[in-house]
C-alpha cells in the first residue's frame, strides 16, 4: 500500500499545478489576440504584394510577345506585330482601361502608342480586391526626379524583336522613341479610400521590370526613392 501512495505521489508531483495552467493559458490568450489583431493588416499586406508580383508578370508576358513571333488576332498571319500595356489612371474616351483596368494591345500600325481605331485589344487585366493604380510617373536623363505622366497614362510597348521598352504618355501624343528620354517608368497601387500602405513597380527601358521592396507607407511618397 505505502508503495502505491508513493508512486501517486510521483505522478502528482509531475503534473501541473492550477497556477501553472493558468499563466500558459494567458500567455496563449495574449497571443492569440495579438495575431488576431494584426492578421487584417497582414493579410492586405500579403495581398498587395501578390498584386505588385502579377502586375509585373502582365507586362513580363506583354514583353514576351513582343519580342516572340506571335501573330495578333486581327488575322495577318503573316505580319508580327509589336506589343503593348497601356495602364492609365482614368477613362480614355469609350475605352474601359482606368485605375484598375490594363489593357495588353497588339500595336498594329506600329507607332509605339495604343489606338482603338486601328489597335487590337488582346486582353484586359482587371485589379481586384479594391486595389487600384494611384501614380504613374517617369525619370528621364534630363529630369532625375519622377514627373508624372501627362493625361496619368502610359503606354509600355515592346518591339520584336528588342526586349527594351519604349513609353508613350499622353492622349493621342508622339510617342518618345528615343529610350534617352524615359529611361523609367513607376507605377503605384494601392487603396484610395483606406490605404495604409502602397507598392511600386519600375519598369525600365533597358527591358527590366521589377517589384521594389519594401512598401510605401504614405501616399504622396514617391516611388524612386528608397522605403
Amino acid at each position: 500500500m505505502s508503495f502505491f501512495f508513493k508512486q501517486l505521489k510521483r505522478g502528482v508531483a509531475k503534473g501541473f499545478t492550477l497556477i501553472e495552467m493558468l499563466v500558459v493559458i494567458a500567455i496563449f490568450t495574449i497571443m492569440t489576440g495579438i495575431i488576431l489583431a494584426n492578421l487584417p493588416e497582414f493579410r492586405d499586406q500579403t495581398s498587395l504584394e501578390l498584386l505588385a508580383q502579377q502586375m509585373a508578370i502582365n507586362i513580363r508576358t506583354v514583353q514576351v510577345y513582343g519580342v516572340a513571333t506571335r501573330i495578333s488576332n486581327d488575322g495577318q498571319a503573316d505580319r508580327f506585330g509589336w506589343y503593348g500595356i497601356r495602364f492609365s489612371l482614368a477613362d480614355q474616351g469609350a475605352s474601359v482601361v482606368n485605375r484598375s483596368v490594363s489593357r495588353m494591345f497588339s500595336d498594329v500600325v506600329q507607332d509605339g502608342k495604343y489606338d482603338e481605331t486601328t489597335d487590337v485589344a488582346e486582353f484586359d487585366y482587371r485589379i481586384s480586391n479594391g486595389y487600384e493604380i494611384t501614380n504613374i510617373c517617369a525619370v528621364s536623363s534630363q529630369n532625375p526626379n519622377c514627373v508624372d505622366m501627362p493625361g496619368g497614362m502610359v503606354d509600355v510597348v515592346y518591339r520584336r524583336p528588342n526586349p527594351e521598352a519604349t513609353f508613350c504618355s499622353g492622349v493621342n501624343s508622339t510617342c518618345a522613341y528615343n529610350w534617352d528620354n524615359f529611361s523609367e517608368i513607376y507605377i503605384k497601387i494601392g487603396r484610395i479610400s483606406d490605404g495604409k500602405r502602397w507598392k511600386c513597380l519600375k519598369v525600365s527601358s533597358n527591358g527590366q521590370i521589377a517589384v521594389l521592396p519594401g512598401f510605401k507607407l504614405e501616399k504622396d511618397a514617391p516611388c524612386y526613392l528608397a522605403p
